[in-house]
């Protein structure tokens, strides 16, 4: 009972704030440079400077290597061209000039790994399970072809 009053204080007292006092402050904009409504992370197909801070992929098994940039609403809306990268996590504000692109070093998805991207429904390799059909119990995908499930059963 006490934690569904806090948890209907929390709502409460958040409904009452403004979007822009939820939102965390991310720095300033990569592209018009302001502070107002800085709120959108944008992850760019390239490699950024601090290995570990940027944007990866699970599903993939890409690390977070790869290059972020925050927006203002305007900006994001406008399409606005940005002039600079985050320089490690986006919190800490750090920024650097986007990079030309002749030195940039792809980074991006392995379709391959993404059946929901082609169109194509994700199975099993063991089981057959998918989205659709779950395992009885349920199951998660650890792999993109292999449900939690099935993570004990050896390949043949």
């Amino acid at each position: 009972m006490i934690w569904q009053d806090f948890n209907e204080f929390r709502e409460e007292q958040l409904a009452a704030l403004a979007p822009e006092e939820i939102a965390p402050d991310l720095g300033p904009c990569c592209a018009c440079k302001g502070t107002r409504a800085v709120r959108n992370i944008i992850a760019l197909p390239f490699e950024g400077p601090v290995p570990g801070t940027g944007w990866g992929c699970v599903q993939c098994g890409l690390p977070a290597n790869g290059a972020v940039a925050v927006v203002c609403d305007e900006c994001l809306e406008s399409n606005a061209e940005r002039v600079e990268i985050c320089y490690g996590y986006p919190g800490d504000k750090g920024r650097t000039p986007m990079p030309a692109e002749a030195s940039r070093i792809a980074f991006d998805h392995d379709l391959s790994k993404h059946p929901e991207i082609r169109g194509e429904e994700a199975k099993c390799r063991v089981c057959g399970c998918t989205d659709e059909r779950a395992c009885p119990g349920g199951c998660y995908w650890v792999e993109p072809d292999l449900c939690s499930r099935c993570t004990d059963i050896r390949r043949v």
